[in-house]
């Protein structure tokens, strides 16, 4: 289970912030769809568990704290104009033709820190619960909230898991460092990186920054006639973009992976260097469309459409600079060490 919080803007944790516990509880699940409220029975060594949260069996493991802004701008120009035909020697072929021309620049900026424990194989020797939790488990034990108040109507209720833990991030981080500032031969990394609840807002350590630029063209013709003595219409339409992106990032450059102490991790340090980085994309469409309908009696309307369309990508995927997990994840042999980066590419 994970200790989860988004604290707001002004919070002096972050954005965000999470500090892990885990518990070596199931043998065996399986999950129930016969009830109104679909249920997870988890069993172990064959008996069947009722006491999912057990504060003596629950140890810390990892913990971070995200510090995240964004911001976006937009400026767009348009200039629009409409041609009514009625009365021009177009009118036999046009009703009127609307058409326009329109700027538009989309800046789009984001800053990104990130403080991590990487703790994530457990606090202390003993947090598989072979001789009992090291940490205070009054932590545990003083926020149990009884769950199945909530869903007693419904069926399946009463099946579902019986408590979940209700608390402050000040408590589990108070129980947390402590633990850690009194065990400090296994205290792994320290929490917020000082064990100081002042340190855990993250200074921003990567920098992203997007502008989009997209020049369009429009132009659109509708006529109503009769076909086949029924009243028709069709509107035909050709819109055209040229855009050009620029991507440009400033990402920290990572030290020499380590071991973190007693946990399936290695982790990949800050360095406290930076790396810039930037890319260009363009590209241009035509995007036709076409629209016919006919009344071909008082309830039945017949419609065929034809259009061509664009998808855009999401900015992360046109972000152009390089970033890495520093969170290296390891079996410790038994698959050898994975780890995982991302880039994105602004000419998509």
């Amino acid at each position: 289970m994970t200790v989860s919080l988004s604290p707001c803007l002004l919070s002096p944790y972050g954005s965000s912030a999470s500090i892990g516990a885990i518990r070596s509880l199931a043998t065996s699940w399986t999950v129930n769809y016969d009830q109104e409220i679909p249920n997870i029975v988890m069993y172990s060594n064959g008996n069947l568990i009722t006491d999912v949260i057990q504060p003596e069996m629950t140890f810390f493991t990892g913990a971070t704290n995200i510090n995240s802004r964004n911001m976006a701008e937009i400026e767009q120009i348009q200039l629009n104009g409409m041609f009514d035909a009625a009365g021009s020697d177009f009118e036999d072929y046009v009703d009127t033709l609307e058409f326009g021309v329109s700027l538009h620049t989309n800046t789009v900026e984001s800053a990104f820190g990130e403080i991590a424990a990487p703790n994530w194989g457990g606090l202390g020797p003993n947090w598989g619960g072979v001789n009992g939790s090291n940490h205070d488990t009054a932590i545990w034990a003083s926020g149990l909230t009884d769950l199945r108040q909530y869903f007693d109507r419904l069926g399946g209720g009463n099946l579902i898991f019986p408590q979940f833990v209700r608390s402050t991030y000040d408590r589990y981080f108070d129980a947390y460092s402590s633990w850690q500032i009194a065990n400090p031969a296994q205290a792994g990394a320290l929490i917020c990186g000082t064990a100081d609840i002042a340190d855990c807002k993250a200074a921003y350590s990567a920098f992203d920054t997007f502008e989009e630029e997209t020049t369009s063209f429009y132009a659109q013709a509708s006529k109503d006639f009769d076909l086949m003595d029924k009243p028709a219409s069709v509107v035909v339409g050709l819109r055209y973009e040229e855009t050009d992106v620029t991507s440009s990032s400033v990402v920290p450059i990572f030290g020499q992976p380590t071991w973190v102490d007693g946990a399936s991790d290695i982790f990949a340090p800050d360095s406290g260097t930076k790396s810039a980085s930037s890319g260009q994309g363009n590209y241009d469409v035509l995007l036709p469309s076409v629209d016919f309908d006919i009344d071909y009696s008082d309830e039945l309307k017949l419609r065929a459409a034809f259009s061509k369309t664009i998808t855009r990508q999401g900015y992360g995927s046109l972000k152009g600079g390089v970033t890495i997990n520093p969170l290296i994840s390891s079996s410790k042999g038994t698959q050898g060490e994975t780890g995982n980066s991302s880039s994105g590419n602004p000419a998509l």
